[in-house]
């Protein structure tokens, strides 16, 4: 229904990493819901990943990113009745990373969506779980990190989205219930910054508050 092109970026044939928040309005003259997204990069070879957020009319980033796209991950698709709140007059901002290739190269990531044409029942939301602040001890080869967020309100996840960067080695989610009961949601033991998957579940799960 809507494709959204973002500015072309040369990368360097080689060198550091580079990291881009590219900015393209939508066009957008009433609200809509996303039921599908898809970001297509202009070329893989040097387009690591691609996180997609929204500004509204007024320049705020809204909190709950659109989606985003690493080698590995496929298009998004919510359930009936569900989707992302698109504002009027609001931008995409593409939050890009890039690495040289050995050859000089430009990107140019294009984002495409589906409205949906009926009601929306439900908004589809992020619950950021994260801890940046952590200091791996020189020589420990298995150092573990934690974070954790406490649900306020009856909820069903739909993904899970592990994210860490090139030190990185497994990543496990657990749920703690009231009950004190506890629950492996999902275990990546072999993680690949290289290679990432958002885990979307066959059934979305329920959590109560």
């Amino acid at each position: 229904d809507l494709v959204v092109a973002f500015e072309t970026v040369t990368v360097a044939a080689d060198g550091p990493d580079t990291f881009y928040d590219l900015r393209a309005e939508t066009g957008l003259t009433e609200e809509r819901w996303v039921t599908a997204m898809e970001v297509l990069p202009g070329n893989s070879e040097v387009a690591h990943h691609v996180i997609v957020w929204q500004e509204d009319a007024d320049g705020n980033r809204l909190d709950s990113w659109l989606g985003a796209w690493a080698a590995g991950t496929d298009p998004l698709t919510f359930p009936d009745g569900m989707g992302r709140r698109m504002p009027v007059g609001g931008a995409l901002i593409g939050d890009m990373h890039y690495h040289p290739s050995g050859i000089q190269a430009t990107d140019q990531t294009r984002i495409g969506l589906h409205f949906s044409k009926g009601p929306v029942k439900k908004e589809i939301v992020n619950l950021w779980i994260a801890n940046t602040g952590f200091e791996i001890p020189a020589g420990n080869p298995r150092y573990k990190a934690r974070a954790s967020a406490t649900f306020d309100q009856d909820s069903y996840i739909f993904s899970l989205l592990p994210h860490m960067h090139y030190r990185g080695k497994q990543f496990e989610y657990v749920a703690r219930y009231p009950d004190g009961r506890r629950e492996t949601l999902l275990d990546v033991d072999r993680y690949d910054f290289n290679w990432q998957t958002n885990y979307i579940l066959e059934e979305p799960h329920f959590v109560p508050a």
